[in-house]
């Protein structure tokens, strides 16, 4: 404790020596201009007793000086009569700072110091909320073990509807997205509705859970968006299952990262070739996942095309 306290007391000091100078130079340059200035009544020639000169001659800059430093601005050649002038070389001794012909004091000098722009980001969190109990449905246990789809299922929903919630359905009709792209209900429900609030207000952009694994079946048409907490309870059924394929995926939100729309990286179950899986269905789900990169030229068409744009 007793060397950390003695380092901090001296680089402390060291850092007060290193600025007395230039505090002392300001301080001399305010008691010299103070009473330069008498408002309108101001003369031209009190005015450019303001001015001091912005930059230094080549010769003066590098010429060979003595030890001496005779061409140093010295603060014993002020007006030592001025009380505030006095106190600040008193003070300059008691530090023994009197050489004011540094390097470093020529360069603060010449600078224009610039205020500090302190930028704190401040992240607006939304309101603490009850989360939803999760649970597995049996029509997507059905899915798993026999591969089909159960005829009018009510726990699967198009993708693209299932963001009714969100700001977004006030600026695009979601009805006329595609629906061949499927997410379960345990994957729409995040939170719970906070009490006394009706549906028409209610937005929830800051519960959207990101598309992270996706079920595909022999059934060549359709995709599922399954929640993490289904595809860990399912992940035994899967693994034996011979009709249906998980698979991890991520939309490219960097350059620099990889596509990984193939859904080769990982899959767990049935193996199966991406080829098998439908361009549409895979430009539908970058579109949901909300990816920001194209691979190529002919995908940008192909999104193009498949917005009608």
């Amino acid at each position: 404790v007793a060397d950390v306290l003695s380092w901090s007391i001296s680089e402390t000091l060291a850092d007060l020596r290193h600025s007395m100078p230039l505090w002392a130079m300001q301080g001399r340059r305010y008691e010299d201009h103070k009473h330069l200035l008498n408002g309108s009544q101001t003369t031209v020639d009190q005015a450019e007793r303001f001015l001091e000169d912005e930059t230094q001659t080549i010769s003066h800059r590098y010429r060979p000086r003595s030890q001496a430093l005779p061409d140093a601005p010295q603060l014993d050649s002020g007006n030592t009569t001025n009380e505030s002038i006095a106190r600040i070389i008193a003070r300059c001794h008691e530090f023994d700072t009197m050489n004011f012909g540094s390097a470093t004091l020529q360069e603060e000098q010449e600078q224009e110091l610039s205020p500090e722009i302190e930028e704190e980001r401040q992240i607006e969190r939304p309101a603490p909320t009850e989360a939803e109990a999760h649970r597995v449905d049996r029509d997507l246990v059905r899915l798993v073990r026999t591969g089909q789809f159960p005829q009018g299922p009510r726990n699967f929903l198009p993708a693209f509807r299932a963001l009714s919630s969100c700001s977004a359905a006030n600026l695009v009709d979601l009805a006329q997205f595609p629906t061949e792209l499927l997410v379960t209900a345990d994957f729409m429900r995040t939170v719970k509705r906070p009490p006394g609030l009706s549906s028409a207000p209610y937005c929830s952009d800051s519960f959207q859970r990101p598309v992270q694994w996706i079920l595909s079946v022999a059934d060549p048409r359709h995709l599922v968006v399954l929640s993490p907490f289904e595809a860990n309870e399912l992940l035994l059924d899967i693994s034996q299952s011979e009709w249906a394929t998980l698979h991890l995926y991520s939309p490219r939100l960097n350059l620099g990262y990889h596509p990984l729309d193939a859904l080769d990286l990982y899959t767990i179950g049935r193996q199966r070739t991406s080829e098998l899986v439908p361009r549409s269905l895979v430009v539908q789900l970058n579109l949901f996942a909300g990816q920001l990169y194209l691979r190529s030229f002919d995908e940008y068409v192909e999104l193009c095309d498949h917005l009608g744009l």
